[in-house]
């Protein structure tokens, strides 16, 4: 990223590539530490996953006679399945990983090297940002193998593929849709708390889709609808 810096690159591909850099970092010092020392992420997932949930199996053991152990959603099969798929979506979180802390060493790198002089390209602001149309061909795809592939699919490599890929997709797609919160905002004069409140329902309500916003946000020229209209 400082080479980009001299360079002049654009910000958004000083990020990308210096999260490009940060997920090899992380897969080289996964590599070594398995190689040299033994030692398994997965495994480690595994065991600490197990370790937090065996209170709630255990809790599920003694009341099996009561009657209880129904109503106690951690039973050991759910508690299995949660930490295999906490291991499968490792790549998904390391992806993740790389960008927020491109985003943030570029958000501190910034004002911190125009206080010494030099000007580095700022990214555009983040009302503005449009992502890829194809990221809707890639979610569409997914979303057909998803149908068509059943268990067969879900349980191979390419399952593996499927369950990092559609919530990376839903990631972009959420980004996608606080971008145009934010513009609403702007060219609607709101209150800022607004589009802030809006995304945290987004993150923390799940089942109120608004990240669905982001894909018409990408597939209709709705920024242009709104502009028409408030002329």
């Amino acid at each position: 990223m400082g080479e980009l810096y001299k360079k002049r690159a654009p910000a958004f591909r000083t990020v990308m590539m210096g999260a490009g850099t940060i997920l090899v970092e992380f897969l080289l010092v996964l590599l070594i530490s398995t190689v040299l020392f033994d030692f398994h992420l997965s495994w480690a997932i595994e065991d600490m996953i197990n370790t937090m949930m065996d209170p709630f199996k255990n809790a599920a053991d003694s009341t099996i006679g009561t009657g209880l152990g129904s109503n106690l959603v951690w039973s050991p099969e759910m508690i299995q399945q949660f930490s295999s798929l906490t291991v499968r979506l490792l790549p998904f979180t390391l992806i993740v990983c790389s960008l927020i802390m491109a985003a943030v060493t570029q958000a501190i790198s910034r004002p911190t090297l125009g206080s010494m002089g030099l000007i580095v390209p700022k990214m555009p602001a983040f009302r503005n940002w449009r992502l890829p149309r194809s990221l809707i061909w890639y979610y569409l795809l997914c979303l057909i193998l998803n149908m068509l592939g059943g268990a067969a699919i879900s349980e191979g490599f390419l399952g593996t593929i499927l369950v990092n890929l559609m919530p990376l997709l839903q990631f972009l797609f959420m980004i996608q849709a606080a971008s145009l919160f934010f513009f609403i905002a702007y060219q609607r004069k709101w209150n800022p708390v607004l589009p802030i409140l809006l995304v945290i329902a987004m993150v923390f309500i799940p089942f109120l889709p608004l990240w669905i916003v982001g894909i018409a946000d990408i597939a209709f020229p709705l920024r242009d609808m709104i502009t028409k209209s408030k002329r």
